[in-house]
């Protein structure tokens, strides 16, 4: 099993810092296996560089002030990302 910490920090100015942590035990026994875990952060590093996670930001907080559920907002905007 693998574990992995994915950490944004808003640094400012409009820029986002992303860190990805990815840990896996030594006693792993197939090396080459990918663990559900890993898989969900490689797809969160790729939305994050090629910026659909900052789109998709950017419709939620449109969405929460104008006092909409920011989930459903996105889903209703979602060509916009």
């Amino acid at each position: 099993m693998a574990k992995v910490t994915i950490t944004f920090e808003d640094r400012g100015a409009q820029t986002v810092e992303y860190k990805m942590d990815l840990t896996v035990p030594q006693n792993e026994s197939e090396k080459n296996r990918p663990t559900p875990s890993t898989i969900l952060a490689m797809a969160v590093k790729a939305l994050f560089h090629n910026g659909m996670l900052a789109s998709a930001g950017q419709l939620a907080l449109e969405g929460a002030s104008k006092d909409e559920n920011p989930a459903e907002y996105i889903a209703k905007h979602k060509d916009a990302i």
